[in-house]
């Protein structure tokens, strides 16, 4: 999966400069030899940390590489299939300055055969657009949920970025604290920052014209419920 993220960035991406760098924190048995290859070596850089470390850390550390003006923080599963969504990202940024993040619309899709642009028919679910907490309360297991439906047309305000893919401005990101190092999940990690974000001014921006597309499922593999829990009590006890 990794390979073929990477190879739909170089492939589609029309908006200069970018660099990608693969975080791979803990990831010893991860064959990453494809990277030495001339197709990947002026783009691609690898930042290996051999302890498994949390996935906010991993992030935090590598949104404070000096080149970067932007960060897009992307699962493994992502594929990027828009010529301009960087350069989209970059404008909604522009337009919204004082933003935390920038959402996209995730499009689930299928994770077996070759995906093309404009195939949607290779989708396996609703898109999904922000994540919220869930309420009312239903179950331990069910403590936040994705919203799959777009509140307009336009961009808006949401409460919290999904975790499968972040787009933020790097000196913003940094100045608000990054993510929290001590939550496990991407997207309940996502969940703390956008919260404390929003209650220092600074939301979180869904824009539905950028698609990202996931192979699989939007939860991905089911988290340790302990870990959602621990998650959200911390933020709430933290900001609430």
């Amino acid at each position: 999966f990794l390979r073929a993220t990477i190879d739909s960035i170089l492939a589609t991406t029309r908006y200069e400069p970018y660099e990608i760098l693969v975080s791979a924190a803990g990831a010893a048995r991860t064959d990453l030899s494809f990277l030495d290859g001339p197709a990947y070596a002026e783009r691609a850089s690898v930042r290996f940390d051999p302890e498994a470390t949390s996935a906010g850390r991993a992030l935090n550390d590598a949104a404070r590489a000096p080149w970067a003006a932007y960060c897009v923080f992307l699962e493994a599963r992502c594929l990027l299939l828009q010529p301009e969504w960087l350069q989209l990202m970059v404008e909604t940024f522009e337009t919204h300055p004082g933003a935390s993040m920038v959402q996209p619309e995730v499009v689930q899709c299928s994770d077996e055969g070759e995906l093309r642009a404009g195939a949607l028919d290779h989708r396996q679910g609703a898109p999904a657009y922000a994540s919220v907490w869930t309420w009312p309360y239903r179950a331990p297991s069910e403590l936040a949920q994705v919203i799959d439906h777009p509140g307009c047309h336009g961009t808006y305000e949401a409460m919290a970025g999904t975790g499968t893919c972040t787009f933020v401005r790097t000196d913003d990101f940094l100045r608000l604290g990054g993510f929290d190092a001590k939550i496990a999940g991407l997207r309940a990690v996502t969940m703390d920052y956008c919260v404390r974000a929003w209650l220092l001014g600074a939301p979180t921006i869904v824009d539905p014209r950028i698609q990202v597309h996931l192979r699989g499922a939007i939860d991905g593999p089911a988290g340790a419920l302990p870990d959602s829990v621990h998650a959200v009590l911390r933020t709430a006890y933290k900001y609430l």
